[in-house]
């Protein structure tokens, strides 16, 4: 995590490392693990290290997926890690999974400490609205090609992630994707 603090230009302290190498715990999950279920207050953040995490809505008994967390992202279920409600969404391993994981107040409490982690965390939210906000917009105003070309463009790592997940983010369904995947293949 230090690593990943520096690419981003936080400059750290020994005593910041120290905070960090206490506060957050390395955990190991399985494929399938749940990392939160929703209804329930989610008080913890991970950091992940390896694997892939699939953020979901179950709507009507189907899975929905929301987001996919791949390695170096923080994964947490955001409105309910903030705010100390019921979440409405779950969290679950795609594949095995290794995070660094810290409880909320142990969290909160670093980010009051250290300017850098707040600093960190404005930056975080910042992104993850802008987009959330262009996915909004994506599911609403364009076609399913033009989400699946502007995803890969963003996300070069997608061919890690099952068909599945990402057709059930895209909004479209796995059969219609993989037409998608043909017809732009064809065009090469």
């Amino acid at each position: 995590m230090i690593d990943f603090l520096r690419t981003k230009g936080i400059e750290t302290s020994d005593e910041m490392e120290q905070s960090l190498k206490s506060t957050f715990h390395l955990e190991e999950y399985k494929k399938r693990d749940y990392f939160h279920r929703e209804q329930y207050i989610c008080n913890k953040i991970g950091f992940l290290i390896e694997g892939q995490i699939s953020h979901f809505y179950n709507v009507d008994g189907q899975e929905i997926t929301r987001w996919i967390s791949l390695q170096n992202s923080f994964v947490t279920s955001f409105g309910s890690f903030v705010n100390a409600l019921p979440s409405l969404d779950s969290i679950r391993c795609i594949t095995p999974c290794k995070m660094l994981v810290a409880t909320r107040n142990d969290f909160l409490s670093l980010k009051e400490k250290f300017p850098q982690i707040q600093k960190l965390w404005i930056e975080t939210i910042e992104q993850e609205m802008t987009g959330f906000e262009l996915r909004v917009y994506e599911l609403i105003a364009s076609k399913a090609e033009d989400r699946y070309l502007s995803y890969i463009q963003k996300y070069p790592n997608y061919r890690e992630i099952p068909q599945k997940y990402l057709a059930s983010m895209l909004g479209i369904a796995p059969r219609h994707l993989s037409r998608i995947r043909k017809k732009l293949a064809s065009k090469k």
